[in-house]
This record gives C-alpha cells, structure tokens and sequence, in this order.
C-alpha cells in the first residue's frame, strides 16, 4: 500500500519505508515503537514532581540477608527497606540502591536519615534521592 511518498508493506515483515526525515515522520514514528521502561518514567517523574520528606533506613538486604557495613559486598547491588511519614500516615518501602547510590553506601546503612521523594497523590509512591 502507498501513501504519499510512504510505503506500507503488509504482511509477516512489515516495513514501513518513507523519506521520514524530510517529512518529519522520524520522531514521531521513534517515539510511537519506543516503549520506556514504566520505572525510569516512574522515577522521572518523582524526581520533577515529588514531594520530599525525611525517611529512615530500617534494613539493608544482600543476596537474600541483612547486610552490614563490614559484609558489603560492593560488587552486588543492595535493597534497602525504609519508613517515611506523610500527613500522620507511616509507610514502609524498599529500594534497589542504583550506582550512584553504592559509591556513597555509608549514607545508607541500617538507622541513617535519608531523603524520599513521593507522589502528592498517592503517598505510597516513594524512592530515596
């Protein structure tokens, strides 16, 4: 099938052939077969939107068991579980630590104040910063 300067090829391998970047179909086809992950866009919007208030680091979870500092395998990513309150109401989480997060892990051991950001809306919609 053709449409303009488009072909649309239907059937097992469907091709879509255009001179895209003249017409600026480009981005738009790009963004319509791009599927984000949910979490980046969950994380990037807490991180323009969200509110923050100040949590605690109840556990730190490695391979399955509590971890302490001395028994940090820096090699392998940690979870951590943490409490944070919003408008009288305690909600509990947890948190694969990024990279970034790793390089600083004394900022997150068991009993440190950390950061949360969470969503106004739905409170329960929290990540450490």
């Amino acid at each position: 099938m053709k449409v303009g300067n488009a072909e649309f090829c239907l059937g097992k391998d469907t091709k879509v052939v255009a001179d895209a970047q003249e017409r600026g179909l480009g981005a738009w086809f790009r963004k319509l077969f791009r599927r984000e992950d949910p979490e980046v866009l969950r994380r990037r919007w807490l991180l323009q939107h969200g509110r923050i208030v100040e949590g605690l680091i109840l556990d730190m979870i490695q391979d399955g068991r509590s971890v302490a500092l001395t028994t940090i395998n820096l090699g392998a990513f940690c979870t951590v579980s943490y409490r944070y309150h919003v408008s009288g109401v305690t909600y509990e989480s947890t948190q694969n630590l990024n990279a970034d997060q790793m390089a600083n892990i004394k900022a997150y051991l068991v009993g440190c104040r950390v950061s949360v950001r969470y969503d106004p809306r739905r409170p329960a919609n929290a990540m450490i910063v």
